[in-house]
């Protein structure tokens, strides 16, 4: 359940039998972009892991301004000879941009690659 609230957007998670000062705890960290969670042992590795996810979610910590560009316009219906176009490069270095963010962000489609951009602000819906 904690891993399904986090995949539409939950950036925190506490119980209803929580402690006021516990709510107030969990709201300072969310509202720094900290992920929350107050539960017992069995979630400190998957806040661990959800923690590592919302750092690789992050496009400027990963990838080139280049590489950002190319992804941005990899979500539009432009072909690769035609972001070369846009961005005033060789085909073939447009692929290479490709193959670079998706071995970084370990995405391997470009609906894969849609969705980061998305769920990472680059691109707006």
């Amino acid at each position: 359940a904690l891993l399904k609230m986090y995949n539409c957007g939950a950036n925190g998670f506490i119980t209803k039998n929580s402690q006021p000062d516990t709510l107030v705890e969990a709201i300072e960290e969310v509202s720094k972009g900290n992920f929350y969670c107050n539960v017992n042992t069995e979630y400190r590795f998957v806040r661990n892991v959800l923690y590592k996810n919302n750092q690789a979610m992050q496009p400027n910590k990963q990838l080139t301004q280049q590489e950002a560009e190319v992804l941005r316009l990899l979500t539009t219906e432009l072909t690769y000879k035609q972001i070369a176009q846009v961005i005033g490069v060789g085909q073939r270095t447009v692929e290479t941009h490709k193959h670079n963010i998706s071995m970084k962000l370990d995405i391997h489609t470009r609906e894969g690659l849609m969705l980061y951009a998305i769920k990472t602000g680059l691109v707006s819906v």
